[in-house]
């Protein structure tokens, strides 16, 4: 937690750039990820990818999960 925290400041504390994001990870991990970034006007999430079939379509914050195979598609 304390990583994923570290690592949202550093993102939070850039300059303002709008870039879309896709999180790897549809966990308590990814969530708070999510969480932290919709304070910024820098990055965008448009969606997780997860490996678990039981997460797919599913949605977070109005964002869908999709597979990891559909992650060249979404770039």
């Amino acid at each position: 937690i304390g990583a994923i925290r570290y690592s949202a400041q550093n993102i939070l504390s850039d300059s303002s750039i709008d870039n879309n994001v896709l999180i790897l990870g549809a966990g308590s991990a990814g969530i708070q990820l999510e969480s932290a970034l919709k304070f910024t006007d820098k990055y965008k999430v448009i969606g997780f990818l997860d490996q678990d079939k039981k997460l797919h379509g599913k949605l977070i914050s109005g964002k869908k999960v999709e597979p990891l195979s559909k992650m060249e598609e979404l770039i």
